[in-house]
Protein backbone atom coordinates (compact mmCIF):
# COMPACT_ATOMS: atom_id res chain seq x y z
CA UNK A 1 0.00 0.00 0.00
CA UNK A 2 1.25 3.51 -0.80
CA UNK A 3 2.26 5.85 2.02
CA UNK A 4 -0.73 7.59 3.54
CA UNK A 5 -1.55 11.25 2.89
CA UNK A 6 -3.03 13.73 5.38
CA UNK A 7 -5.14 16.69 4.35
CA UNK A 8 -5.97 19.73 6.45
CA UNK A 9 -9.66 20.56 6.01
CA UNK A 10 -11.17 23.84 7.22
CA UNK A 11 -14.97 23.84 7.67
CA UNK A 12 -16.64 27.20 7.04
CA UNK A 13 -20.42 27.01 7.73
CA UNK A 14 -21.24 30.26 5.97
CA UNK A 15 -24.31 30.73 3.77
CA UNK A 16 -25.09 34.46 3.77
CA UNK A 17 -23.22 35.38 0.57
CA UNK A 18 -25.58 33.76 -1.89
CA UNK A 19 -28.95 35.21 -0.92
CA UNK A 20 -32.08 33.08 -0.37
CA UNK A 21 -30.87 30.20 -2.53
CA UNK A 22 -27.95 29.64 -0.16
CA UNK A 23 -30.01 29.74 3.03
CA UNK A 24 -31.33 26.26 2.53
CA UNK A 25 -28.90 23.94 4.26
CA UNK A 26 -25.61 25.32 2.88
CA UNK A 27 -24.17 26.09 6.32
CA UNK A 28 -24.79 22.50 7.45
CA UNK A 29 -22.99 20.90 4.49
CA UNK A 30 -19.37 21.19 5.76
CA UNK A 31 -20.21 19.36 8.99
CA UNK A 32 -22.22 16.74 7.09
CA UNK A 33 -19.31 16.10 4.69
CA UNK A 34 -16.96 15.83 7.67
CA UNK A 35 -19.27 13.29 9.33
CA UNK A 36 -19.46 11.29 6.10
CA UNK A 37 -15.66 11.11 6.09
CA UNK A 38 -15.42 10.15 9.78
CA UNK A 39 -18.10 7.49 9.37
CA UNK A 40 -15.85 5.45 7.05
CA UNK A 41 -12.31 5.87 8.49
CA UNK A 42 -10.94 2.90 6.50
CA UNK A 43 -11.86 4.35 3.11
CA UNK A 44 -9.09 4.99 0.62
CA UNK A 45 -8.67 7.04 -2.50
CA UNK A 46 -9.93 5.63 -5.79
CA UNK A 47 -6.41 4.34 -6.49
CA UNK A 48 -6.12 2.59 -3.13
CA UNK A 49 -4.07 5.14 -1.21
CA UNK A 50 -4.74 5.57 2.50
CA UNK A 51 -5.97 9.05 3.38
CA UNK A 52 -6.10 10.87 6.70
CA UNK A 53 -7.77 14.16 7.54
CA UNK A 54 -7.34 16.95 10.09
CA UNK A 55 -10.43 19.08 10.54
CA UNK A 56 -10.71 22.64 11.85
CA UNK A 57 -14.24 23.92 12.49
CA UNK A 58 -14.67 27.69 12.16
CA UNK A 59 -17.01 29.13 14.84
CA UNK A 60 -19.19 32.22 14.73
CA UNK A 61 -22.18 33.70 12.94
CA UNK A 62 -22.46 35.83 9.81
CA UNK A 63 -19.41 37.94 9.02
CA UNK A 64 -17.79 36.74 12.24
CA UNK A 65 -17.33 33.37 10.55
CA UNK A 66 -15.53 35.02 7.62
CA UNK A 67 -13.23 36.98 9.94
CA UNK A 68 -12.41 33.86 11.96
CA UNK A 69 -11.80 31.87 8.79
CA UNK A 70 -9.46 34.49 7.35
CA UNK A 71 -7.38 34.49 10.54
CA UNK A 72 -7.15 30.69 10.64
CA UNK A 73 -6.23 30.33 6.97
CA UNK A 74 -3.63 33.11 7.25
CA UNK A 75 -2.00 31.44 10.26
CA UNK A 76 -1.94 28.03 8.58
CA UNK A 77 -0.29 29.47 5.49
CA UNK A 78 2.26 31.28 7.66
CA UNK A 79 3.04 27.99 9.41
CA UNK A 80 3.96 26.44 6.09
CA UNK A 81 0.95 24.26 5.29
CA UNK A 82 1.34 23.25 1.64
CA UNK A 83 -2.09 21.76 0.97
CA UNK A 84 -5.39 22.90 2.45
CA UNK A 85 -8.99 22.15 1.54
CA UNK A 86 -11.84 24.46 2.55
CA UNK A 87 -15.38 23.12 2.85
CA UNK A 88 -17.88 25.96 2.68
CA UNK A 89 -21.53 26.76 2.30
CA UNK A 90 -21.87 29.30 -0.49
CA UNK A 91 -19.06 30.11 -2.89
CA UNK A 92 -18.62 33.75 -1.86
CA UNK A 93 -16.16 32.42 0.74
CA UNK A 94 -13.77 31.78 -2.16
CA UNK A 95 -13.10 35.52 -2.37
CA UNK A 96 -11.75 35.42 1.17
CA UNK A 97 -9.63 32.29 0.69
CA UNK A 98 -8.17 33.76 -2.51
CA UNK A 99 -7.44 37.03 -0.74
CA UNK A 100 -5.54 35.30 2.08
CA UNK A 101 -3.62 33.19 -0.43
CA UNK A 102 -2.72 36.35 -2.38
CA UNK A 103 -1.37 38.02 0.77
CA UNK A 104 0.85 34.99 1.36
CA UNK A 105 1.82 34.33 -2.28
CA UNK A 106 0.80 36.93 -4.90
CA UNK A 107 1.97 34.74 -7.80
CA UNK A 108 -0.98 32.34 -7.60
CA UNK A 109 -3.38 31.12 -10.25
CA UNK A 110 -7.01 30.07 -10.07
CA UNK A 111 -8.84 27.06 -11.53
CA UNK A 112 -12.64 27.37 -11.13
CA UNK A 113 -14.94 24.42 -11.80
CA UNK A 114 -18.45 25.88 -11.95
CA UNK A 115 -21.46 26.11 -14.23
CA UNK A 116 -21.57 29.87 -13.53
CA UNK A 117 -18.50 32.13 -13.70
CA UNK A 118 -19.59 34.34 -10.77
CA UNK A 119 -18.44 37.56 -12.46
CA UNK A 120 -21.51 39.77 -12.46
CA UNK A 121 -21.44 43.49 -11.67
CA UNK A 122 -21.23 44.11 -7.94
CA UNK A 123 -24.21 46.48 -7.91
CA UNK A 124 -27.50 46.78 -9.76
CA UNK A 125 -28.34 49.75 -12.00
CA UNK A 126 -30.16 51.20 -8.99
CA UNK A 127 -26.95 51.08 -6.95
CA UNK A 128 -27.94 48.15 -4.74
CA UNK A 129 -25.15 45.69 -3.95
CA UNK A 130 -25.77 42.17 -5.19
CA UNK A 131 -25.09 39.00 -3.24
CA UNK A 132 -21.28 38.49 -3.09
CA UNK A 133 -21.59 35.01 -4.57
CA UNK A 134 -22.61 36.63 -7.86
CA UNK A 135 -19.41 38.65 -8.29
CA UNK A 136 -16.64 37.17 -6.11
CA UNK A 137 -14.46 36.25 -9.11
CA UNK A 138 -14.97 39.66 -10.71
CA UNK A 139 -14.01 41.20 -7.37
CA UNK A 140 -10.66 39.37 -7.43
CA UNK A 141 -9.97 40.66 -10.94
CA UNK A 142 -10.82 44.17 -9.79
CA UNK A 143 -14.28 45.55 -10.53
CA UNK A 144 -15.88 48.54 -8.83
CA UNK A 145 -14.37 49.30 -5.42
CA UNK A 146 -12.11 46.24 -5.49
CA UNK A 147 -8.37 46.39 -6.12
CA UNK A 148 -6.85 43.96 -8.60
CA UNK A 149 -5.33 40.97 -6.85
CA UNK A 150 -5.66 38.39 -9.64
CA UNK A 151 -4.50 38.81 -13.23
CA UNK A 152 -7.22 37.33 -15.51
CA UNK A 153 -4.42 35.63 -17.46
CA UNK A 154 -3.97 33.46 -14.37
CA UNK A 155 -7.60 32.27 -14.34
CA UNK A 156 -8.99 29.15 -16.04
CA UNK A 157 -12.72 28.39 -15.99
CA UNK A 158 -13.95 24.81 -16.32
CA UNK A 159 -17.54 23.73 -16.93
CA UNK A 160 -19.17 27.07 -17.71
CA UNK A 161 -22.52 26.62 -19.39
CA UNK A 162 -25.09 28.74 -17.64
CA UNK A 163 -23.60 32.22 -17.47
CA UNK A 164 -25.60 35.42 -17.87
CA UNK A 165 -24.97 37.85 -20.71
CA UNK A 166 -22.96 40.24 -18.52
CA UNK A 167 -20.79 37.35 -17.36
CA UNK A 168 -20.15 36.28 -20.94
CA UNK A 169 -19.17 39.87 -21.77
CA UNK A 170 -16.85 39.94 -18.75
CA UNK A 171 -15.09 36.74 -19.84
CA UNK A 172 -14.58 38.12 -23.35
CA UNK A 173 -13.43 41.52 -22.12
CA UNK A 174 -10.74 40.03 -19.88
CA UNK A 175 -9.92 37.15 -22.28
CA UNK A 176 -10.29 34.50 -19.59
CA UNK A 177 -9.42 30.97 -20.69
CA UNK A 178 -12.62 28.91 -20.60
CA UNK A 179 -13.53 25.26 -21.14
CA UNK A 180 -17.35 25.02 -21.47
CA UNK A 181 -19.23 22.15 -19.90
CA UNK A 182 -19.84 20.51 -23.29
CA UNK A 183 -16.09 20.45 -23.96
CA UNK A 184 -15.36 18.86 -20.58
CA UNK A 185 -18.01 16.19 -21.14
CA UNK A 186 -16.85 15.35 -24.65
CA UNK A 187 -13.08 15.51 -24.09
CA UNK A 188 -10.68 13.28 -22.21
CA UNK A 189 -8.84 15.06 -19.37
CA UNK A 190 -5.54 14.23 -21.10
CA UNK A 191 -6.55 16.43 -24.03
CA UNK A 192 -7.44 19.34 -21.73
CA UNK A 193 -4.18 18.75 -19.85
CA UNK A 194 -2.19 19.00 -23.10
CA UNK A 195 -3.89 22.32 -23.81
CA UNK A 196 -3.03 23.63 -20.36
CA UNK A 197 0.59 22.54 -20.67
CA UNK A 198 0.87 25.10 -23.46
CA UNK A 199 -0.67 27.74 -21.19
CA UNK A 200 2.55 29.56 -20.43
CA UNK A 201 1.47 31.49 -17.33
CA UNK A 202 1.01 28.27 -15.30
CA UNK A 203 4.78 27.83 -15.37
CA UNK A 204 5.06 31.04 -13.36
CA UNK A 205 2.55 30.11 -10.67
CA UNK A 206 3.98 29.57 -7.20
CA UNK A 207 0.60 28.60 -5.75
CA UNK A 208 -2.75 27.41 -7.07
CA UNK A 209 -6.29 27.93 -5.83
CA UNK A 210 -8.70 25.28 -7.10
CA UNK A 211 -12.36 26.11 -6.49
CA UNK A 212 -15.00 23.44 -7.10
CA UNK A 213 -18.64 24.47 -7.05
CA UNK A 214 -20.39 21.10 -6.94
CA UNK A 215 -23.07 22.32 -9.35
CA UNK A 216 -20.56 21.57 -12.11
CA UNK A 217 -21.89 18.03 -11.62
CA UNK A 218 -25.21 17.12 -13.17
CA UNK A 219 -28.33 17.47 -11.01
CA UNK A 220 -28.75 13.75 -10.36
CA UNK A 221 -25.31 13.72 -8.72
CA UNK A 222 -25.97 16.81 -6.58
CA UNK A 223 -29.74 17.15 -6.07
CA UNK A 224 -29.14 19.50 -3.11
CA UNK A 225 -27.09 22.34 -4.54
CA UNK A 226 -27.82 26.02 -5.11
CA UNK A 227 -28.65 25.86 -8.82
CA UNK A 228 -29.41 22.43 -10.26
CA UNK A 229 -28.79 21.82 -13.95
CA UNK A 230 -28.77 18.74 -16.13
CA UNK A 231 -25.94 17.99 -18.52
CA UNK A 232 -23.12 18.48 -16.04
CA UNK A 233 -20.26 16.16 -15.19
CA UNK A 234 -20.66 12.87 -13.38
CA UNK A 235 -18.81 12.53 -10.08
CA UNK A 236 -16.43 10.13 -11.81
CA UNK A 237 -15.66 12.64 -14.54
CA UNK A 238 -15.01 15.37 -11.98
CA UNK A 239 -12.64 13.06 -10.09
CA UNK A 240 -10.75 12.49 -13.33
CA UNK A 241 -10.39 16.25 -13.78
CA UNK A 242 -9.19 16.57 -10.18
CA UNK A 243 -6.50 14.00 -11.02
CA UNK A 244 -5.62 16.04 -14.10
CA UNK A 245 -5.13 19.16 -11.95
CA UNK A 246 -2.93 17.23 -9.54
CA UNK A 247 -0.79 16.00 -12.45
CA UNK A 248 -0.33 19.60 -13.59
CA UNK A 249 0.59 20.68 -10.05
CA UNK A 250 3.26 17.99 -9.94
CA UNK A 251 4.51 18.68 -13.45
CA UNK A 252 4.89 22.43 -12.89
CA UNK A 253 6.19 21.97 -9.33
CA UNK A 254 3.56 24.18 -7.72
CA UNK A 255 4.28 23.83 -4.03
CA UNK A 256 1.23 25.46 -2.42
CA UNK A 257 -2.37 24.35 -2.99
CA UNK A 258 -5.65 25.66 -1.59
CA UNK A 259 -8.74 23.72 -2.71
CA UNK A 260 -12.34 24.78 -2.06
CA UNK A 261 -15.51 22.69 -2.26
CA UNK A 262 -18.64 24.84 -2.28
CA UNK A 263 -22.40 24.87 -2.76
CA UNK A 264 -23.34 21.48 -1.32
CA UNK A 265 -26.50 21.46 0.80
CA UNK A 266 -27.89 19.32 3.57
CA UNK A 267 -31.49 19.20 2.36
CA UNK A 268 -33.39 16.04 3.24
CA UNK A 269 -36.41 17.10 1.20
CA UNK A 270 -34.52 17.43 -2.10
CA UNK A 271 -31.90 14.83 -1.23
CA UNK A 272 -33.14 12.29 1.33
CA UNK A 273 -30.29 9.91 0.51
CA UNK A 274 -27.67 12.64 1.03
CA UNK A 275 -26.20 11.95 -2.42
CA UNK A 276 -24.83 15.49 -2.61
CA UNK A 277 -22.93 15.04 0.64
CA UNK A 278 -21.62 11.61 -0.35
CA UNK A 279 -20.36 12.82 -3.73
CA UNK A 280 -18.78 15.91 -2.17
CA UNK A 281 -16.98 13.73 0.37
CA UNK A 282 -15.67 11.51 -2.43
CA UNK A 283 -13.92 14.53 -3.94
CA UNK A 284 -11.97 15.05 -0.71
CA UNK A 285 -10.37 11.60 -0.95
CA UNK A 286 -8.98 12.43 -4.38
CA UNK A 287 -7.82 15.92 -3.42
CA UNK A 288 -5.97 14.50 -0.40
CA UNK A 289 -3.59 12.13 -2.21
Amino acid sequence: MAESSELLVINVPYEDGGGPKSRNGAKYAPEAIKNEILKWPWRQSEDGQEVKFRFIDIPGDGTQILNNFSRVLSKRLERGEKKICVLMGDNSVSFHSAYELWKHEPQFGLFLFDRHPDCMDAVTEEGIEKDPHAYWLAGLIGIGRFNVILDPKRVVLFGIGDGEKKEEEFIKQFKITTYPISELRNSHPSRIKFDLEQFSTIRQWKAIHVVIDVDVMTASEVPATGVRRGGGLSSGQLIDYIKMVKELIKEFKIELEVWNIAEARLDKEKDPGMITIINSASLLYEIAV
